[in-house]
Formats: C-alpha cells, sequence, structure tokens
C-alpha cells in the first residue's frame, strides 16, 4: 500500500523530516487517489506554526517555542540564552528572582526597560516573559 503523508508546516520543503512531525497519513488507492480519511498519528507534536503562534522575534523565542512543543530542548534554550539579550526593569535587577522579556512584544507596558545579555542573570532564577502565553521559569543555575 501507498501513503501521502500530511506534513506539519514548520517542515515544507525539508529534507529530513522527524516521525514527530508527520500529523497522519491517507492511504492512496491503486488508481492513486488517496482517501478521504487521515489517519492521525498519535505521535505528532504541532510546531508553533501549526499552532498559529506568531512568528518568533528572536532566537530565544524560537528556541523557548521549539522546547514547548517537543521540536527543541532545555539545551537549545539555554545556548540561546547564553548567545542573547532580554529587557528587564532596571529597578529589579539586583535581585535574587528577576523578570525578563525576549523581546518587546511582551513588555507588560512602556517603561524604561533595559536590553541586557541574558547570561549576565546567570545565578538568578528568571522568569522569561510572565504572565503569557511563553511564559518560562529558569532555575539559577540555568544561565551558568
Amino acid at each position: 500500500m501507498r501513503w501521502m503523508y500530511a506534513v506539519d508546516p514548520a517542515y515544507e520543503g525539508a529534507e529530513q523530516i522527524p516521525p514527530y512531525a508527520i500529523a497522519g497519513a491517507y492511504p492512496v488507492g491503486e488508481d492513486g487517489s488517496p482517501a478521504e480519511e487521515m489517519i492521525p498519528n498519535p505521535d505528532y507534536r504541532p510546531s508553533p506554526r501549526a499552532l498559529g503562534w506568531p512568528a518568533p522575534a528572536n532566537e530565544i523565542e524560537a528556541a523557548v517555542q521549539n522546547a514547548a512543543t517537543g521540536h527543541g530542548d532545555d539545551a537549545a534554550v539555554r545556548d540561546a540564552l547564553l548567545a542573547g539579550q532580554v529587557f528587564v526593569d532596571p529597578a529589579a535587577s539586583s535581585s535574587d528572582e528577576l523578570h525578563a522579556w525576549t523581546s518587546d512584544r511582551y513588555l507588560p507596558s512602556a517603561g524604561d526597560w533595559r536590553l541586557l545579555p541574558a547570561s549576565s542573570l546567570a545565578g538568578r532564577v528568571v522568569t522569561l516573559n510572565p504572565g503569557t502565553d511563553l511564559e518560562v521559569r529558569l532555575p539559577a543555575a540555568a544561565l551558568v
């Protein structure tokens, strides 16, 4: 039997498609026409794009979105953070727990935000994008 696969839109045109990026498959009849109903893949993990999430503004947001959907991992988030910058409130920068934002789209309001290397937050508990769908709480050791 032949199959026609429904691939997650984030992998369109990719040469290698991981099994979790296949939404399902349609059996193809001998005449070459696919069946009307797709057989779903129980291991499918919709990508951020398939879920309709906004395009990431930077590498940190891309890594967080991919980790949240199972298309990436914690190591990729850590690497992106260590290489990137986040917004912080200068008044709270001396606290052991810190709120930070990955881009201006998530900032709660206009203010005196400072863009800092995320690596400068090492040793603190950091909550990225608090109160949003892209909220992530990082332990103090995450950026060491």
